[in-house]
C-alpha cells in the first residue's frame, strides 16, 4: 500500500527529528557528565570554544554551497547529469577544505593566540580544522539522503555522527 503524500512527510520528518534529538541528546545526557567528570570545567570549557571554532570553519568551508547543492541537483535533467554535477561540487568542496586547511594552519598561532588563548593550534586546532573538513562532506551526504528520500540511512548515519 502506497503512503500519501502527509504519512510520507510525517513519517520522514519523525524520522528526520527522532535523529537528531537521538543525537543531540546522546551528546548531552551521556557525554557533558563524561566530559565535565575528567576534563573539568576548564577543559569542557575548551573543548566547547573549539567546537564553535570547528562549526565555524565548516560553514566558511563549504561556502553555502550544501544548500546550493540541494535546490540546483533537481535541475539536472538526467543520472549522468546529476553525476557530473556532484563530482564537480565534491571536487570544488575538496579543494576548499585543503586550501583553508593550509592557509589556518599558516596563520594557526596568530589565531590560537588571539582567539582561543591558552588553547594551542597544534594538536588541538588543527585537528579541530581537520574535523571541520570532515564536516563539510558529512553535511553534504546527510542534505543527499535527504534528496533520495531515505530517512532511514539518515537517522542511521546521522546518529552515528
Amino acid at each position: 500500500m502506497a503512503l500519501t503524500l502527509g504519512q510520507r512527510l510525517f513519517a520522514h520528518g519523525g524520522i528526520y527529528v527522532a535523529s537528531r534529538l537521538a543525537n543531540r541528546g546522546i551528546a548531552l545526557f551521556l557525554l557533558v557528565p563524561v566530559y565535565t567528570r575528567f576534563l573539568g570545567a576548564d577543559g569542557y570549557g575548551a573543548i566547547r570554544v573549539l567546537n564553535y571554532l570547528g562549526l565555524f570553519f565548516a560553514i566558511l568551508f563549504s561556502q553555502g554551497l550544501i544548500v546550493a547543492w540541494y535546490r540546483l541537483r533537481f535541475d539536472q535533467q538526467t543520472e549522468d547529469e546529476l553525476k557530473i554535477f556532484e563530482s564537480t561540487l565534491i571536487w570544488y568542496l575538496s579543494f576548499s577544505c585543503v586550501a583553508g586547511l593550509l592557509i589556518v594552519s599558516v596563520c594557526g598561532d596568530w589565531i590560537a593566540t588571539t582567539m582561543t588563548s591558552g588553547i594551542p593550534y597544534f594538536p588541538l586546532g588543527f585537528l579541530t580544522v581537520v574535523g571541520a573538513c570532515f564536516n563539510v562532506f558529512a553535511n553534504l551526504y546527510e542534505r543527499k539522503l535527504q534528496a533520495d528520500q531515505k530517512p532511514v540511512a539518515f537517522g542511521i548515519f546521522s546518529g552515528l555522527r
